[in-house]
């Protein structure tokens, strides 16, 4: 009865370690997604801003300034002013082409457009709204850019969420789902089935709903929801365009006015919540959507963490926006979107809002980084002292990022009485490692630990060092036990 007590407390204990050393090791075995966003920032002229906040891909525009002569230390997407269909197509390609042929060595990719499903100057210009002349743009511009820089990425204009209108006003505003469907139809008609892009851009605003919100959700007008990307999806998965990753060239969620600090004609410090009551303002339409300055933190946060997790074909992601915070009249609805406080016209007003810092201190992954998996995230062995016996299990090793290559090296931590063996302790990318414990050593009962660590380089990869916590439960003696077979069948 002694030993059978000391067999059912070890095996106890032996659960114990499992759970707990599985639990404590979970955090390192990373996500089950390979890393595929970028981490990016509409950025006007103010670029000093984006310095500390971890980011790796910044916006810029035509209309602030040419492409940066010198390599900035981010990837840049850099935005081609488009004002409908060119009335001189010839000289409008040639602008094109010495924008890409300045941008070679300093511009990753073009966002050619803005907004074009809707009419107006910053959309597709004075014209009516037209998908199909839109197609024809990026197929004439499609090959300049590439004979100027083959490597840069082509990224159609990011569509603007407006949900469905009648076709009455697709002159004007068209929805952007049947806009998104004869883009990619028309793109394929008259380029021998295929896209004249290299990622298909989209603008999936959060409106005043938390970045989980499905879009069908029956509180949500208009599928007006971050998750809106999902309906804009299938419409690519539909039309030809499964291979291609999304860009979400602008998301955001604007901020109440409240929230920003206001001095006076009195030098009296107030907010900036009078621009809601102001009539002159354009802030008219975003009213009903606007959240607190801590729930902007949040949300942009949430965003980015929920498509990591859920999006594999999410590409970058560019915050709408860094520093539009005084631009503009006072009252702009840019201003709010902006991770700065508003500022009337002065840029070196900095005061910076709680989504500046969350953003700061999110976590990423990159994905131009490996990220380093291993299985189990803990082994344990039940050893008899009066027989040890050598035993071996296998650890799996893996890198979810199989386009960025990486290196991993073993190193053994042992415990007294216990040296686990390993090998091969070196490998690239994927392998099998065996482990194998001799508790020849062992002559009291007890739990003996040790560890495994598997570190990779580059130094900078996801889930490095990895460390596997090695238990082994020596007992007097292991009892089997037999549980019957019962069928299920009828």
């Amino acid at each position: 009865m002694q030993a059978l007590r000391r067999v059912l407390t070890a095996i106890c204990m032996m659960a114990v370690v499992v759970v707990g050393l599985a639990g404590a090791n979970s955090a390192r075995s990373g996500a089950a997604v390979p890393p595929h966003l970028g981490y990016g920032l509409n950025t006007w002229d103010q670029l000093d801003l984006a310095e500390g906040l971890g980011f790796d891909w910044i916006k810029l525009f035509e209309e602030a300034s040419p492409p940066p002569m010198n390599r900035l230390p981010y990837k840049v997407l850099y935005r081609v002013f488009v004002n409908g269909y060119p009335a001189d197509l010839p000289a409008y390609l040639q602008h094109v082409r010495e924008l890409a042929l300045a941008g070679a060595n300093t511009v990753e990719a073009y966002e050619i457009g803005n907004e074009v499903n809707l009419r107006g100057a910053g959309f597709w210009g004075d014209q009516p709204v037209n998908p199909e002349a839109y197609a024809q743009l990026l197929c004439d511009v499609y090959p300049v850019i590439k004979q100027a820089d083959p490597a840069a990425v082509v990224v159609s204009a990011g569509l603007a969420p407006v949900g469905p209108w009648s076709p009455v006003y697709w002159n004007d505003v068209m929805d952007e789902t049947v806009y998104a469907q004869r883009l990619l139809i028309h793109m394929q008609a008259i380029n021998a089935g295929e896209l004249c892009i290299d990622a298909f851009g989209y603008h999936p605003h959060g409106f005043k709903f938390a970045p989980e919100t499905p879009y069908d959700d029956p509180a949500v007008p208009n599928g007006f929801a971050f998750r809106s990307a999902e309906r804009m999806r299938a419409v690519m998965e539909a039309h030809g365009a499964a291979g291609l990753s999304m860009w979400a060239t602008e998301f955001g969620w604007i901020r109440d006015p409240s929230s920003d600090p206001w001095i006076d004609h009195n030098g009296q410090l107030s907010s900036y919540g009078w621009c809601k009551d102001d009539p002159g303002s354009d802030l008219g339409g975003f009213l009903w959507m606007l959240v607190t300055a801590q729930q902007q933190a949040d949300y942009l946060t949430r965003a980015f963490q929920y498509a990591d997790a859920h999006w594999s074909w999410m590409g970058p992601m560019f915050v709408w926006n860094l520093d539009l915070y005084y631009r503009g009249w006072a009252c702009s609805h840019q201003k709010f979107y902006s991770l700065l406080y508003a500022s009337d016209g002065n840029p070196l007003l900095r005061n910076f809002t709680p989504a500046y810092f969350a953003l700061q201190a999110m976590p990423k992954r990159y994905a131009d980084k490996p990220q380093l998996i291993v299985a189990p995230p803990a082994m344990t062995f039940l050893v008899e002292v009066a027989a040890p016996a050598p035993q071996t299990a296998v650890i799996r090793v893996d890198n979810l990022n199989v386009g960025v290559p990486l290196t991993w090296t073993v190193a053994i931590s042992a415990a007294e009485g216990l040296t686990p063996l390993a090998a091969p302790i070196t490998g690239v990318n994927a392998g099998l490692i065996a482990v194998q414990i001799d508790p020849g050593g062992v002559t009291q009962t007890g739990i003996y630990t040790a560890a495994i660590t598997v570190s990779a380089v580059p130094t900078d990869t996801y889930g490095s060092p990895a460390v596997i916590p090695l238990a082994v439960i020596a007992v007097d003696h292991v009892y089997p036990a037999y549980l019957p077979v019962v069928s299920t069948s009828d």
